[in-house]
């Protein structure tokens, strides 16, 4: 049964006439060079004899299916779709857009926790990837480490990207690195500091499993565009679990001397691109994309490789730690 745009059978839905109307209304806006002209279009054919804001009627009926489907918090339910395409069309009022955390929920939440990370020395720049999970910012420690030492570092600044323009939003002037070589770890604190809580990730509350589904997220060189960035996405899973034996060092050593032989690796996939270069200290999420399971360590690095390797979170969140290196910019400064 149909009710004005609404069809009531096992449960609510809107009709695929009125999906396709809405549909229709936005490709036309898209492709329109003259705004007024199209504008005229819309009343004639898909708004008779009403007169007003065209932006202002497309989004109450872009409206009006997000409230009827009850769609899932999901980049690609229907209504979120339709309200990405809303917001990509050039309107006059910039005030008539979604906000973005409703449009693209998913995506938005990954550009709003995991950053690029520029490592800069002398006139070389680093490139890696860092994410907020609880209250704190983690990323890998060979990005600071490869090739040079972290005392000649000159500055390391985390980029957050816009989810809608894919350009720069805001830079973060990271003042301190607490790291663990042996373990390929660092927290990362910024200027000013900042409660990361409300945008970060979830922690893991179990060990994973073989093939489970994972997905890989950051910022590898092959995504840069200009000063522009498409946050990176792969799909993969795990193929096996391995403990990792550790070369003795103070730094194999707990904060009560108890010695740590291994750290506990996953060994996933690239059937979809795995973890590529730029992409160290990048999150592995669940398939869900909200839960940090892994932290991105090693990737792609010829078209032999067909496996990726990530540090299993769960088992470093819920390790004895052990002692950690520390390097303070304000200090050296």
């Amino acid at each position: 049964m149909e009710v004005t745009g609404v069809v009531v059978n096992e449960k609510v839905n809107v009709s695929r006439r009125y999906e396709r109307r809405v549909r229709a209304i936005l490709h036309n806006f898209q492709i329109s060079e003259n705004y007024d002209d199209t504008s005229k279009k819309f009343f004639k054919y898909y708004n008779k004899g009403d007169q007003g804001d065209p932006a202002q009627i497309v989004k109450g009926m872009i409206s009006f299916i997000y409230q009827i489907r009850q769609d899932p918090l999901k980049d690609s339910a229907l209504s979120r779709r339709l309200m990405q395409e809303f917001n990509q069309i050039k309107w006059p009022d910039s005030r008539h857009f979604f906000d973005l955390k409703i449009a693209m929920p998913q995506r938005y939440k990954r550009y709003n926790a995991v950053f690029s990370v520029e490592v800069k020395k002398g006139e070389n720049i680093f490139y890696g990837t860092a994410f907020a999970c609880g209250d704190k910012i983690y990323s890998c420690t060979h990005i600071f480490t490869d090739q040079k030492r972290i005392e000649d570092i000159d500055s390391v600044e985390m980029v957050e990207y816009n989810p809608q323009t894919k350009e720069e939003h805001k830079r973060y002037k990271v003042t301190k690195i607490e790291y663990w070589p042996n373990f390929d770890v660092s927290v990362l604190t910024i200027l000013g500091n900042k409660d990361w809580r409300k945008r970060g990730f979830k922690h893991p509350t179990h060990i994973l499993k073989p093939s489970t589904r994972l997905l890989v997220v950051g910022y590898p060189y092959v995504n840069q565009i200009g000063k522009s960035y498409q946050l990176y996405e792969a799909r993969e899973r795990i193929e096996s679990m391995i403990d990792a034996p550790l070369q003795m060092d103070e730094f194999t050593l707990s904060l009560s001397n108890k010695e740590i032989k291994t750290r506990k690796m996953d060994i996933i996939t690239n059937e979809k691109g795995g973890i590529q270069s730029g992409n160290s200290g990048g999150p592995v999420l669940d398939a869900n994309g909200d839960t940090v399971v892994g932290i991105a360590l090693r990737g792609s690095l010829g078209p032999e490789t067909t496996r990726s390797e990530m540090l299993d979170f769960y088992s470093w969140m819920n390790l004895q730690k052990p002692r950690s290196r520390i390097w303070n910019w304000e200090k050296a400064d």
